[in-house]
């Protein structure tokens, strides 16, 4: 049964401030999700980060899954190999800087940190997952090949979720062809810029959904024809882009409502 933790709304006040300080492209409501989903197992297996950038999301993602009884978070990710070697360690400086903010964070026993790209891992790759957080190369076959490394190994009701789906990016294409108009993904929405479905081995048994994530491909394919990793908005179009954005459902998610409808 998903429930909410004991003393979740302090707890998430506490993860937001810890990472106020860490470089990344993450708003409030997004941190906030993200901890809600970390917290609240929905199905057994491993969480699985791809993209880390400077380690902002796997410090959300593993403090509050330790709400939930284990911090543990498997994250993947290249970083910058094109950075100077630092201090004269080997270790590039974008490794040393993730490095760090995990033992501030106090959670680097929790990670299981993979320095390549997901695809490698992908190969390798036998576990189950509860969790999978797409927020990697945004382009559409970027995207395309994170899920489809990982996306079999996604557990009976394990939720996935993509960042960046209301900016313009490729991502969109990948949320829509692949979670949205999959008849294996069932509850859906949006979070500010992350996208999130749940996953059901059992297509019949989340049918009643079909329609709600027809409704919201319908509004974010109005964005796809803007989203090309890399482009800029100028102008009019960038016009037109904001007020489509704006009527796809994007609000803070109230927990308690979220945990009923993924149960």
């Amino acid at each position: 049964m998903v429930q909410l933790p004991s003393g979740f709304s302090r707890r998430l006040h506490e993860i937001c401030e810890s990472v106020r300080d860490v470089d990344g492209y993450l708003t409030d409501r997004e941190i906030e999700f993200l901890a809600l989903l970390a917290a609240c197992p929905t199905a057994p297996g491993e969480i699985l980060e791809i993209g880390t950038f400077r380690g902002k999301s796997t410090i959300v993602l593993s403090r509050a899954a330790s709400l939930a009884g284990s911090g543990r978070v498997v994250a993947v990710d290249p970083l910058d190999v094109s950075v100077p070697p630092f201090d004269g360690t080997g270790q590039s400086l974008a490794r040393a800087i993730v490095d760090c903010n995990f033992r501030r964070a106090g959670i680097a026993a929790n990670v299981e940190f993979h320095q390549m790209k997901s695809a490698e891992l992908g190969r390798s790759w036998r576990r189950s997952i509860r969790l999978l957080w797409i927020d990697g190369d945004h382009s559409y076959q970027g995207a395309k090949t994170d899920y489809d490394s990982f996306a079999h190994h996604l557990a009976d009701r394990g939720i996935i979720a993509f960042h960046d789906i209301l900016n313009a990016f490729g991502c969109i294409h990948v949320f829509i062809e692949c979670v949205l108009a999959n008849p294996h993904f069932g509850p859906a929405g949006m979070c500010g810029s992350i996208g999130w479905a749940q996953h059901s081995r059992d297509p019949s048994r989340i049918a009643r959904y079909a329609a709600d994530k027809r409704r919201l491909a319908r509004q974010l394919q109005r964005l796809a024809p803007f989203s090309h990793h890399g482009e800029r908005l100028e102008g009019f179009r960038k016009l037109r882009f904001r007020i489509w954005r704006a009527a796809v459902p994007h609000q803070r998610v109230d927990a308690a409502a979220w945990v009923a409808a993924v149960a």
